[in-house]
């Protein structure tokens, strides 16, 4: 079984990590998260995927999508990164960032994320665009 965790925002649930655990002992389940990267998420036992969304080059770029802090989520993917391993980039392209789109996927994917296109991480090796407003 698969189970996507996303919004609302999951480090806000008080028992995140909890139902991680469950769902990774007694489920067996893969379990893929998407995250603002607001709030770090320490679990017991990883989820097979985070996915951080950034949606853009510059923070006024990325408040267009999300009023969160851009410097927050990108240290949360390298966090992320180093601690659980397969993470990848959501990014929601619109009118006002869609020039930047080609050049926001290349930083990302040069500094080795994969894009996030579902949970089953077939597609490796891009920063892939999730969404269109």
């Amino acid at each position: 079984e698969q189970y996507a965790i996303g919004g609302g925002e999951p480090s806000e649930y008080p028992f995140i990590a909890e139902l991680v655990n469950y769902l990774k002992n007694e489920r067996k389940g893969y379990v893929a998260i998407t995250t603002n990267g607001q709030k770090i998420i320490e679990f017991g036992h990883n989820p097979d995927k985070i996915a951080v969304s950034i949606d853009g080059l510059t923070q006024k770029e990325h408040e267009l999508t999300h009023n969160t802090n851009l410097e927050k989520a990108e240290d949360a993917a390298k966090f992320y990164k180093t601690w659980v391993g397969n993470i990848c980039i959501n990014h929601i392209v619109h009118r006002e960032n869609i020039d930047n789109a080609e050049r926001f996927a290349k930083i990302w994917n040069d500094k080795g994320y994969e894009e996030c296109l579902g949970c089953s991480g077939s597609s490796k090796g891009r920063v892939g665009i999730t969404g269109f407003y």
